[in-house]
């Protein structure tokens, strides 16, 4: 039996080799989209048991009984939305004489950027290229699918591919999972429920890391940007209904991965129990020096300077204390000594310890924008010529750009570190 649709991997966390460190890189998404000629959908229903059955059914009608004339396929092959899907299972000879194929379906996942299409026939979910068709759909819509078979040199496939808009449609239940059980489910529609580490933009769409136990998934929610709120999910538990688009090897789960269609279909099951964005800043050699038990579970923030940098990999933030690495799934731009805060989770190994299912945003400069402009501004029209005047000044005048012009004997210095101490 020939594998599912998917027929090219998901590379994550790559990186070009080249170039010096911290330099934004470019991470190389190589999506699980079926790579077709421009007027060729690739598309194939990829239910395991049902996959099994309907090709069976197919050897039926070819072979027939001991006592019945075996049916002509071109009569035979979808003509009608009523009959089973079976262009799939063509052989060679049979795919390129350009048989009809005509069914009916619901969308369940559609994004155009990322080139997927996926259509819920009633029994599995089938992939079609969306750059085939002039249509613009949307989740939820009943089609009308019309296509022609051919043979792309190793499977059957569908060209001049037209589509009809029927209406609307609830989409179907998903099938419940858990992460373990991804590898016999390929490409079909199922649900998954866990807790979300990591909540991210980075590649242009919603991007989560639900963990579920030891296991982990990522998730691409399609049709996000940027602007999609999602920092209410980290931390949350949540169900999410989604394609099954994870990496297997030799019939083992290799990388868990769930495309799902948008937003609406993550519910939150139960919501952070505090709001980790707004957790203080920990000093990092107060976590060297913590046990892994005590932090663990719960989300820690560093605030510091950038080291160094492997998008999709690693970072590593120094502050006055120490230095301490994060293991990320972000390819955002960041250059060495560009100021950070960063989230993660404590793991200390045997020979490491770093911030797991971590996340980074560059840090934000305070303005006079987001102060109190009623407050009394005893400096705004004097410059600060002494170290006592700068430290006493309140938390919103020091938010006000005040200028300052100190004369003093430098103690130390430090250019790695950035640190230089002044006496005036």
């Amino acid at each position: 039996m020939r594998e599912p649709f998917l027929r090219e991997t998901f590379v994550i966390n790559e990186r070009i080799q080249d170039g010096p460190c911290c330099q934004p890189h470019l991470v190389i998404l190589a999506l699980p989209f079926a790579t077709t000629d421009k007027k060729t959908a690739t598309s194939r229903s990829t239910s395991g048991l049902g996959h099994y059955l309907r090709v069976a059914l197919w050897l039926g009608l070819m072979l027939g009984g001991a006592m019945a004339q075996a049916p002509d396929p071109a009569k035979t092959t979808n003509t009608t939305p009523q009959q089973p899907l079976n262009w799939y299972a063509l052989p060679a000879e049979e795919a390129m004489k350009g048989l009809p194929v005509k069914f009916e379906g619901t969308i369940l996942c559609y994004d155009i950027g990322w080139g997927q299409l996926y259509i819920h026939d009633g029994l599995s979910a089938i992939y079609l290229n969306p750059r085939n068709f002039t249509n613009r759909f949307e989740v939820g819509q009943r089609v009308e699918i019309n296509a022609v078979t051919t043979w792309d040199g190793t499977v059957s496939i569908l060209t001049n591919t037209t589509a009809k808009v029927l209406g609307r449609q609830s989409l179907p239940p998903a099938a419940f999972l858990k992460e373990g059980d991804l590898a016999g489910t390929i490409g079909q529609w199922v649900e998954l429920h866990g807790h979300v580490s990591v909540a991210e933009t980075s590649r242009g769409r919603v991007t989560l890391v639900l963990k579920d136990g030891k296991r982990r998934c990522l998730v691409y929610v399609m049709q996000t940007t940027g602007t999609n709120r999602f920092r209410h999910l980290a931390d949350a538990d949540v169900k999410i209904q989604g394609i099954n688009a994870s990496q297997v090897r030799d019939g083992k789960l290799e990388a868990a991965i769930l495309f799902c269609p948008g937003l609406d279909q993550v519910s939150v099951i139960k919501s952070a129990s505090e709001n980790r964005w707004m957790l203080p800043v920990t000093p990092i050699d107060n976590l060297l020096t913590r046990r892994e038990e005590s932090l663990s579970n719960k989300p820690v923030r560093i605030n510091g300077l950038v080291s160094d940098y492997e998008p999709g990999r690693t970072i590593s933030i120094k502050d006055p204390t120490g230095v301490l690495s994060a293991d990320i799934i972000q390819v955002d731009p960041v250059v060495r000594n560009q100021r950070v805060d960063l989230w993660g989770f404590l793991s200390v190994g045997t020979n490491r310890i770093v911030l797991t299912d971590a996340y980074f945003e560059i840090a934000r400069k305070a303005t006079s924008s987001n102060t109190n402009m009623a407050s009394p501004k005893p400096f705004a029209e004097t410059v600060l010529t002494t170290i006592g005047q700068v430290r006493s000044l309140s938390k919103g005048q020091a938010n006000q750009n005040l200028s300052a012009r100190v004369r003093g004997i430098l103690t130390f210095v430090d250019p790695e570190w950035r640190i230089v101490f002044l006496q005036d």
